[in-house]
């Protein structure tokens, strides 16, 4: 359909990306580069955290689901096509940009925890449906319907066939695994999972998003580990290439300027979803103590899937000699792991793959779930779940290029939405921040006071 490419070019051929820049400096000056500028407190809220014992959805495993539906096979192919499209330089402008998507992310989850509500289980919901109704004027009401209706039809889409499409092609080609076998083992263990409610899906990305993580990047490490002497050229052929156009590492293509920064900064909004809006509604079912401090959730969210995850995929290839630039971005992160792993790199490639759009099927599931329940009641939930799980077995093997259309336009409606009330309640987010740096300096001063050595009466 012609009029969902032209839409398409529309929003995402500079508009949103300039909204997402635009809004995320805007943040970022607004909250005094916090979270960047406090890189010792946002480990210390996160990783230094994990052992604290919470009721209900822990912070952690609320940062799971959302990271169970934020890494997926853009970190895998999506860079690699980056990197096809603009050379070298394009990491350079996705670490930039993810940057800025911290900042971005950060303001979002702080304001889904802010505005979210209790649900008649005694557990949260929120996002930005919520914070739209809860922090912005009747007026704006009809945004949170449209953003709630977008994301019901995207989970289906980009969260669900997209993700079981990929699957069954990759491990059909690895492993000769016939689609409607891998949709149906898909279906039956989706139905497993999100049947049993937020709770089972938090817990559920909790153990399976670091295994998969772990799995890829422990791979990734091996293959640039034996290509190491190829690592200071890869590390300066990404800032070098940045800035000026340049010979890629092989293959004889030359990139310029405007094609590293344009595909390097698209790259790094889209491979975390950054504004879109989908990431808060997970972070929204955690307890937690302050609304910054599941933010900060947030920002190291982004941290792990375009900092990490992502720049593994670009040393691999750029550390691999057997890379050539002429091919798309699947060709290229599979000569990249073939070229160490021999035969094993498909295999290792669909195992992937698999693992990050299955926990994507898993986590948009709650997206969906939470949309259709603002939209209609607790009642359409269960008939939700039910269509949800038969669209990911009818969906396997199928053709993808109208969903992925479809798809874009529909992740477009989400953030348009999504950007303008995070515009509008940016007061909201200064505010917080403020407030609870204020509250972690006093916490920090209590703690040396508590440690400085007593003093002692002057000897007569």
């Amino acid at each position: 359909m012609g009029w969902i490419a032209q839409v398409n070019q529309l929003l995402w051929g500079g508009l949103l990306l300039a909204l997402l820049l635009g809004i995320g400096l805007y943040l970022l000056v607004g909250c005094r580069l916090f979270p960047l500028c406090a890189p010792r407190l946002l480990l210390k809220r996160t990783l230094g955290a994990l052992r604290q014992k919470t009721e209900g959805v822990s912070p952690y495993e609320a940062m799971s689901a959302a990271l169970a539906g934020t890494i997926g096979t853009g970190n895998i192919v999506g860079v690699a096509t980056a990197i096809a499209a603009g050379g070298p330089g394009t990491i350079f402008w996705m670490w930039l940009s993810g940057l800025v998507c911290m900042v971005i992310k950060y303001a979002e989850v702080t304001l889904a925890v802010r505005y979210r509500e209790k649900d008649s289980a005694g557990g949260y919901r929120g996002g930005p449906m919520y914070y739209i109704k809860n922090g912005l004027p009747k007026s704006f009401q009809p945004l949170a319907g449209i953003f709630a209706v977008c994301g019901v039809l995207c989970s289906f889409g980009v969260g669900n066939a997209a993700q079981v499409g990929s699957m069954s092609a990759m491990l059909n080609a690895s492993f000769s695994l016939p689609p409607w076998a891998v949709g149906l083992t898909a279906a039956l263990l989706t139905a497993l999972v999100i049947f049993g409610g937020i709770g089972r899906i938090a817990k559920f990305c909790g153990y399976l998003v670091p295994i998969m993580s772990l799995f890829y990047i422990a791979g990734g490490v091996f293959v640039i580990g034996c290509n190491h002497a190829q690592l200071p050229a890869a590390v300066s052929a990404i800032f070098t290439c940045a800035f000026q156009p340049e010979a890629a590492l092989s293959g004889g293509a030359a990139f310029g300027f405007l094609a590293a920064l344009r595909f390097g900064v698209a790259r790094g909004i889209f491979t975390n979803e950054a504004g879109m809006g989908s990431a808060p509604i997970a972070h929204a079912a955690a307890q937690t103590e302050h609304p910054v401090s599941q933010g900060l959730w947030g920002a190291f969210e982004v941290l792990v899937d375009t900092l990490v995850v992502c720049t593994v995929t670009a040393l691999v290839i750029l550390t691999s000699p057997c890379v050539s630039f002429g091919g798309d971005g699947g060709t290229l992160t599979l000569q990249a792991f073939s070229g160490v792993l021999g035969r094993y790199g498909g295999g290792f490639i669909a195992v992937s793959v698999a693992l990050f759009a299955f926990a994507s099927i898993v986590s948009w599931s709650y997206y969906g779930e939470t949309c259709c329940r603002y939209l209609w009641g607790d009642k359409m939930v269960t008939p939700y779940k039910i269509v949800y799980c038969a669209v990911t077995l009818l969906t396997a093997g199928g053709s993808l290029g109208m969903v992925f259309a479809l798809c874009d336009l529909l992740n477009g409606l989400m953030a348009l939405p999504n950007l303008l009330a995070l515009a509008l309640l940016s007061p909201v987010v200064f505010s917080l921040t403020k407030e609870y740096r204020a509250r972690a300096a006093a916490e920090r001063r209590r703690k040396k006071t508590a440690k400085a050595p007593p003093l002692h009466a002057k000897s007569q």
